[in-house]
């Protein structure tokens, strides 16, 4: 029965880090192929049990399974102190490079987005003065598509935040 007990807890392990490893998500299928389980029943007893847990879950957009809220949690309790900001700048640089246009890293943080990371152009939208302000989520797609408008509809977007209390007064767009 021990080594039963260590085996699915060794399984458990081989699919967070399998999971972990392909944020795009894997299907069933690809799941119990790479694990090389021949019974989909162990599998599904597997995802379940993790699932019920909240470490993994599945899309329904995509049918594919994926890392979770907890297990996203335990990583971010680990990593403590890590720098994310840091380790996604050079990203961040090569897509405003290839777009022109200031990109931006966002983080959900109890409940709203938190704006963590820029990267901007010399002609591009500004995002500094929402930089570690939460904004409210509704908001966020706008905030992150602005940098993409004319810049007669940026304004005018802008304003219309503003109004609704959304982006703060202090907002700038170049």
């Amino acid at each position: 029965m021990k080594n039963d007990s260590m085996k699915g807890v060794r399984r458990a392990m081989e699919l967070l880090k399998l999971l972990a490893r392909r944020p795009e998500g894997c299907t069933f299928s690809e799941i119990q192929e790479r694990m090389g389980l021949s019974s989909p029943t162990v599998l599904t007893r597997l995802l379940k049990v993790l699932g019920d847990e909240e470490l993994i879950g599945k899309s329904t957009r995509y049918g594919t399974y994926g890392l979770a809220r907890e297990a996203l949690a335990i990583s971010r309790s680990v990593l403590g102190s890590f720098p994310v900001e840091e380790a996604v700048r050079p990203a961040l640089r090569r897509l405003a490079k290839t777009t022109g246009e200031s990109a931006s890293y966002w983080e959900w943080n109890a409940g709203r987005l938190v704006l963590m990371a820029t990267e901007e152009t010399a002609d591009g939208f500004r995002y500094m003065r929402v930089l570690g302000r939460a904004q409210d989520a509704r908001h966020t797609f706008v905030l992150a598509c602005i940098p993409f408008l004319e810049k007669s509809l940026r304004h005018s977007l802008l304003a219309s935040l503003e109004e609704l209390g959304a982006a703060g007064p202090d907002l700038d767009a170049s």
